[in-house]
């Protein structure tokens, strides 16, 4: 079980943290792989999938697994290429052999989508004027703040 905490010093309206994204070498042989360390990705419940940039997928030399198809709100369908990666969280637990879009983010390096967050419990709050993202993985809670309400 792993979990992160990170408290923003306002409100904000994008959560973002650090990731690492390294090439999917067979971790259990303890080979070296390359990395990719990234303090601009962006967690949104809106993405179905993961999402890296050409630049990262680049730098890792990532090799083309297959295609798919991904379009953005109010945005026209396209066809990009997947690949797989390992995703080092802030937790500093590794999602071994996802598979990840790759396309232009603007002014992000990368997109954690549902594909990822599904498998955790996940909190956003705002109190005091502050924003605080918290996860934990794997999911293990039934979260529900209307029952303190609705007593």
């Amino acid at each position: 079980m792993s979990s992160f905490t990170k408290e923003f010093a306002d409100h904000v309206s994008v959560i973002v943290t650090n990731c690492l994204v390294f090439t999917p070498d067979d971790l259990s042989k303890g080979v070296p792989h390359a990395y990719y360390h990234t303090t601009n990705c962006i967690w949104d419940t809106g993405a179905e999938i993961t999402v890296i940039c050409p630049e990262i997928a680049e730098a890792l030399g990532l090799k083309e697994i297959g295609t798919g198809q991904i379009g953005g709100i109010g945005g026209e369908d396209h066809e990009i290429w997947v690949a797989k990666v390992h995703l080092g969280l802030p937790s500093s637990e590794t999602i071994e052999n996802l598979e990840v879009y790759v396309d232009d983010i603007p002014d992000h390096d990368m997109i954690i989508g549902m594909d990822v967050m599904k498998e955790m419990d996940i909190a956003i709050t705002n109190a005091n004027g502050r924003t605080k993202f918290t996860y934990e993985r794997p999911s293990t809670r039934n979260l529900d703040f209307s029952k303190n309400h609705n007593a």
